[in-house]
C-alpha cells in the first residue's frame, strides 16, 4: 500500500511536521501467489454492495471526502482519493530527531521512529 500525502511545518511547535493524507493506492505483492489471489477477489465482477456498505461509503464519502475504487487499474492495482485531506496540525505529525543532507530520523505521533536514507544521484 502506498499513502499519498503532504506535510507542512507545524505552526505552534518547531521541528515539527503536520501530515495531511490524500489518497493512496493498494496492490498485491511481487509474489504469484499474492497475484492470483488478488485476482481471484477483485478482477470478477462482484455483486451489488449491501445496504450497510452503501451507507459506510456514503458516510466516508460525505465526512472524508473519501472516493472508493469502484475497479481496477490497468496494472491491477486500486487506487483512492481524500477531496478533504485528512490529518493536521496535532493530529498527524512527525517529529524531526536529526536531520542533515543524507538522513533524517522521525518519530510520528504514535511513537514510531522512521529513518529515511538519500538516495545519491536521486531526485523527486
Amino acid at each position: 500500500m502506498t499513502t499519498y500525502g503532504y506535510v507542512l511545518p507545524d505552526p505552534t511547535t518547531p521541528n515539527r511536521l503536520s501530515i495531511w493524507f490524500t489518497g493512496g493506492r493498494i496492490e498485491p505483492n511481487n509474489n504469484v501467489h499474492d497475484e492470483r489471489e488478488w485476482n481471484r477477489l477483485f478482477k470478477r465482477d462482484h455483486p451489488g454492495r449491501v445496504l450497510s456498505e452503501r451507507i459506510r461509503l456514503l458516510a466516508a464519502s460525505l465526512l472524508m471526502g473519501a472516493e472508493a475504487p469502484t475497479k481496477l487499474n490497468d496494472d491491477g492495482s486500486m487506487s483512492f482519493e481524500f477531496t478533504r485531506p485528512l490529518g493536521g496540525h496535532g493530529i498527524a505529525y512527525l517529529d524531526v530527531i536529526y536531520l542533515d543532507n543524507t538522513l533524517r530520523i522521525v518519530r510520528g505521533h504514535r511513537g514510531t521512529i522512521f529513518a529515511f536514507v538519500r538516495v545519491p544521484g536521486q531526485r523527486i
